[in-house]
Parts: C-alpha cells; structure tokens; sequence
C-alpha cells in the first residue's frame, strides 16, 4: 500500500512511503491486558488540596515602619544584647534594615556574633547570660 503526504502548507505531494503491514500476534499467545496508568502527584497532577479555600477574608494589615530591634536608633560603634536570641533572626533583621536604608540612599552595616554576657545578679554572684550580641558598624 502507498500513502501520499501533502506537506501542511502546500498542495505539492511529497515522495511516495510504503507502509507496512501491522504484526500479528500468533493465535496461540495470550492476550495481555494493560491498566490505565496510575497518575503520580507531580506539579502538573497534583492530588487535591485538605485545605478548604475561603472568599473574602481580609488579609491583616503590614507592619510598616515597627522594628523589634533598636536599629533606627544606632550609631556606628553601638551595640544591643538579646538574651536567648538565635543569630539567624537578627542577622536577617538586621539584613532587612540595611537593605531598607539602601534603597533610601543610606549606607549602614552591622555585625552579629553569639555572645554570653557576664552580669551579676542580686548577691553579687557573676552570671552568664547566653545570647547575641549586634553591632553597628557604619
């Protein structure tokens, strides 16, 4: 058998292609049966959501311009202590504050180190409090 093929945008023919005849199965084989494809959750099939989507509910107001931290207030060569601080979170913060006053002009920078700082309590004995310690450096 000969097909012809007209290529999509012409009414030219293009060459000729023989086709060949389909294999058969031999009559003694069995016939296998094959299951539709079971679908994996992938970013194009995902499976469906337990969270229930809701209309209408107000997102909470940004807080603009309320910092934790004294950063504002600093001048290079000070520092501020937080006990139990975890370095990552001030770092960021701090981060956060330096690239705010970038885009303003401004150029500011700062240091965080972990940091156990020596106090004394009531009696007079020395204590070690555990924390972080940042400073401003320009």
């Amino acid at each position: 058998m000969t097909r012809v093929v007209y290529p999509a945008n012409t009414k030219l023919p293009m060459p000729p292609v023989a086709m060949a005849a389909a294999p058969t199965a031999p009559k003694w084989q069995p016939t296998v049966t094959v299951e539709p494809p079971t679908i994996i959750a992938t970013p194009q099939y995902r499976e469906k959501s337990e969270y229930k989507l809701e209309d209408n509910i107000p997102a909470p107001p940004r807080r603009v311009g309320i910092s934790k931290y004294p950063f504002p207030d600093m001048k290079p060569g000070q520092s501020f202590f937080v006990p139990d601080g975890k370095l990552k979170t001030i770092t960021a913060s701090s981060q956060s504050y330096r690239n705010s006053e970038k885009q303003k002009g401004n150029i500011v920078s700062f240091a965080s180190r972990d940091w156990i700082n020596h106090e004394k309590d009531a009696d007079g004995n020395e204590i070690e409090i555990p924390g972080v310690r940042c400073w401003r450096t320009k």
